[in-house]
């Protein structure tokens, strides 16, 4: 079989994301196991202008399908607008099996914002796709009406070969991600200033705002900037606890909880709707009510060393769930049987 997957590269400045570092997974792994693959760079940043990149990507699109045997789109909400419909539309004119696969957790709110006709052509390109691969089960669920060949695919990461000890609770907690509003980094601080020196918070990721950063000193708190995506693991395997204070509405199944899940650290997070999916509340996480930091500096005081280390079994149990052979197992099932 040989497979043209359409999706976003890595940015030329080394600047990534989770969509981007799903993509690059995905493509290492099936790469891995000496599939023909053909590639085309769905990520506008890295081409000069940004139309004239959507414009290259049609272009190479028309090019390389007819000589593909089975076609999928790795997509952002963008793309399913305005790449989808044009790939779907081709593979259906050469009789090509064409796949999409969603990134994120929040398709059916955008969706539910359409308008009567931008809905129409989503409608259209949901509904003529031969498979529809989401990241979370409730979108499974909101789009099998529109077409049911709807499947679950998770976001995923490596086993990591590195022997796995038992972990002891030091109240050592680290957050990484973009260091934002949005993703309740403030709502850290508000804690760390309550609970004082016997707890540590240190935070990992792109600061987008140096006044922000300055808000965030505490004796508790550490900033300790941005790190390479292939050095997270490493990272969460010196904490204890990381905890994922995100209000972002778009969250699907964020991949530093898998990382953490890997390790057998557990994750304490606002339940939002892609992470109550993951997290089980008092199995393999806790679970707390979105901008609650009462909640929050609750939940967090209620770990002692049994509770812990009863989260982190589970947590590292639950890592079979987003392994990547597994979930590139069921991809290339669904790929072949389609």
């Amino acid at each position: 079989m040989s497979l043209l997957i359409i999706g976003p590269r890595l940015h030329k400045n080394g600047q990534t994301g989770g969509v981007v570092v799903l993509m690059e997974n995905t493509l290492a792994s099936l790469q891995s196991r000496g599939l023909t693959i053909d590639v085309i760079d769905s990520n506008k940043r890295n081409y000069y202008f940004r139309w004239l990149g959507y414009i290259s990507i049609l272009f190479a699109c028309t090019r390389k399908i007819p000589k593909a045997d089975k076609v999928m789109l790795h997509g952002t909400a963008f793309d399913y607008l305005f790449i989808a419909p044009f790939v779907v539309f081709i593979g259906r004119l050469l009789k090509k099996k064409v796949g999409l696969a969603k990134f994120a957790g929040n398709y059916d709110l955008v969706y539910q914002r359409y308008s009567w006709l931008t809905k129409k052509v989503a409608d259209w390109t949901l509904r003529h796709a031969s498979i529809l691969f989401w990241e979370t089960q409730y979108l499974v669920e909101f789009f099998k009406p529109i077409n049911s060949c709807s499947y679950w695919l998770p976001n995923m990461r490596k086993t990591n070969t590195k022997p796995l000890a038992t972990r002891e609770f030091q109240k050592r907690f680290v957050f990484l991600g973009h260091v934002n509003r949005e993703k309740g980094v403030l709502d850290i601080k508000s804690v760390a200033d309550e609970l004082g020196s016997d707890y540590s918070f240190d935070l990992y990721g792109r600061a987008e705002d140096d006044d922000l950063v300055a808000r965030l000193k505490n004796n508790s708190i550490s900033y300790k900037g941005e790190i390479a995506a292939e050095r997270v693991v490493e990272v969460i395997d010196d904490y204890d606890v990381l905890l994922f204070p995100s209000r972002r509405e778009g969250e699907g199944y964020p991949g530093v909880v898998i990382e953490a899940f890997s390790r057998g650290v557990p994750t304490i997070a606002y339940e939002l709707r892609g992470l109550k999916e993951m997290i089980r509340d008092n199995s393999n996480g806790l679970l707390v009510p979105v901008a609650d930091v009462s909640a929050l500096k609750a939940a967090i005081e209620s770990l002692d060393r049994s509770r812990y280390q009863s989260l982190s079994k589970k947590a590292y149990e639950s890592f079979s769930l987003y392994d990547e052979d597994n979930v590139i197992d069921f991809y290339l099932q669904v790929l072949n049987d389609s």
